[in-house]
C-alpha cells in the first residue's frame, strides 16, 4: 500500500471490523475449513479466543484491511511450530497487506518463542507482546521490515560517493550494504592506525564490501585482491573507481536513523543510532 500501514494487536473494540474481513472469506469456504454458515460469535472464538495472538493491520484512515492469527501448531513437543492465518480486505489485495502480515507473523512467532513472555503473558493483549508489536516495533525487530535493494555501479563510477548520494535519494535514512563485489581500477584505502588514505592502481577485483550509510556519509571495508591474487583491505575512501562492474545489494531500515558524531574517546566520527518515528 502507499499509505502507511500499522500492525497492532487486536482489541475487542476491533471485532465488527475483523468480522467484516472475515465473513466473505469463511462464507466462500474456499480458503478456511470452517463451515461457511459460521456466526460472528463463532468466529471470535475460532479467530480470536483460540489463538495465541491475534494481529491487525490498520491503514492511515484507521480502517482495519487485514489481520492474522498465531498460535501452536500441536501441543508439548510440537508447540515450537507455528500456525498462522492471514485475511486481507479485498480491496487491498495485490498492494502487499498480506506480505506485510507474514512477515511480521514471523517476528511474532520468534518473540513468542523466544522465551520473552511469562507464562502469564502470552496474550496478544499483554504488556509484553502489545511493546514488542504494537506500541514499539522496534523491541523485536519492527513492523516495518527491512527493504533490500539491488543497485549496479558503472565503469568510472566512484564506489563511495555513489553509495552515498544514492542514500540521499531514498526516503530512509538509515542503511547498510549486505554484500557487494565487482571490479576496480584504483581504490583509497585507508589501513588500520594510518592517518591517510593509499591509493592503489591495477586490476582490483572487489572480494567483499561491507559497513553502514548515513546522511552523514559512509563507513564502509573492503576486501580487494590484485591480478595475482593477494589480497588487501581496509577503510573504502572516495576516489574508489568502478572499473568494469560493481553489484551492490543495500539494505534499508525505515524505522532507524543512522548519523554520525565525533566520539571524543576514539577521535572519529562513530555511528549513532537512533529510532525513527513513523508515523
Amino acid at each position: 500500500m502507499a499509505s502507511p500501514l500499522q500492525i497492532r494487536p487486536y482489541e475487542p473494540a476491533d471485532l465488527p471490523a475483523v468480522w467484516a474481513l472475515l465473513e466473505p472469506v469463511f462464507r466462500a469456504g474456499e480458503t478456511f475449513p470452517h463451515e461457511p454458515a459460521i456466526t460472528q460469535g463463532q468466529a471470535q472464538v475460532a479467530w480470536v479466543e483460540k489463538n495465541q495472538a491475534v494481529m491487525v493491520a490498520v491503514d492511515a484512515a484507521g480502517a482495519v484491511v487485514g489481520t492474522y492469527y498465531l498460535r501452536p501448531n500441536s501441543l508439548c513437543l510440537g508447540a515450537h511450530v507455528a500456525n498462522a492465518g492471514y485475511v486481507v480486505a479485498e480491496h487491498c489485495r495485490r498492494q502487499g497487506v498480506g506480505s506485510r502480515l507474514c512477515q511480521h507473523s514471523l517476528l511474532a512467532a520468534q518473540w513468542l518463542s523466544s522465551g520473552r513472555h511469562s507464562a502469564g503473558s502470552v496474550s496478544p493483549h499483554a504488556a509484553g507482546l502489545r511493546r514488542c508489536l504494537g506500541d514499539d516495533p522496534g523491541a523485536c525487530g519492527g513492523a516495518y521490515p527491512m527493504k533490500v535493494v539491488p543497485l549496479r555501479l558503472h565503469p568510472g563510477d566512484d564506489l563511495r560517493q555513489a553509495l552515498e548520494t544514492w542514500l540521499g535519494e531514498q526516503q530512509e535514512l538509515a542503511g547498510c550494504v549486505i554484500s557487494g563485489i565487482g571490479s576496480l581500477s584504483v581504490v583509497q584505502l585507508r589501513f588500520a592506525g594510518a592517518a591517510a588514505a593509499t591509493t592503489i592502481h591495477g586490476e582490483l577485483e572487489i572480494l567483499s564490501l561491507s559497513g553502514t550509510l548515513s546522511a552523514d556519509g559512509a563507513h564502509l571495508h573492503i576486501a580487494i585482491a590484485d591480478n595475482s591474487g593477494a589480497v588487501i583491505g581496509g577503510h573504502l575512501y572516495a576516489g574508489s573507481l568502478v572499473r568494469t562492474t560493481a553489484e551492490l545489494v543495500i539494505g534499508l531500515l525505515p524505522e532507524w536513523r543512522f548519523s554520525r558524531e565525533l566520539d571524543t574517546a576514539t577521535g572519529y566520527a562513530e555511528l549513532r543510532i537512533t529510532p525513527r518515528s513513523l508515523g
